[in-house]
């Protein structure tokens, strides 16, 4: 098995996994319960990580790759409320004065 991505976000790392998974590729989170031992050991030792085979493994980096880009480079556009006329901020789907759902946003 072969590391694609550490990080100690265990919530973003289950979402990598899943990810993968619905392209195909088998992962897993590894060192999940290793951050006990952080101090005691070198921080590569105990940092979770995802990992696939090594087959998939240049595979599975485009993929994390392209979630990590996309995370990043989302740009986040304000909308008019069609029914109250009411500015809403972009990381918002639903407006704040009169709770319309905005199916379209984020």
């Amino acid at each position: 098995m072969k590391t694609v991505y550490a990080s100690f976000d265990t919530i973003f790392l289950g979402y990598l996994v899943g990810l993968l998974q619905s392209e195909g590729i088998e992962a897993e989170i590894r060192n999940i319960y290793a951050a006990g031992g952080f101090g005691e050991l070198p921080p590569t030792d105990v940092t979770p990580e995802v990992c696939v085979a090594e087959s998939q493994h240049a595979r599975a980096q485009q993929i994390v790759d392209m979630a990590l880009k996309s995370d990043s480079d989302v740009e986040l556009v304000a909308w008019l409320c069609p029914q109250c006329r009411q500015e809403v901020e972009g990381q918002f789907s639903q407006c704040w004065q009169c709770g319309y759902v905005n199916e379209g946003a984020v």
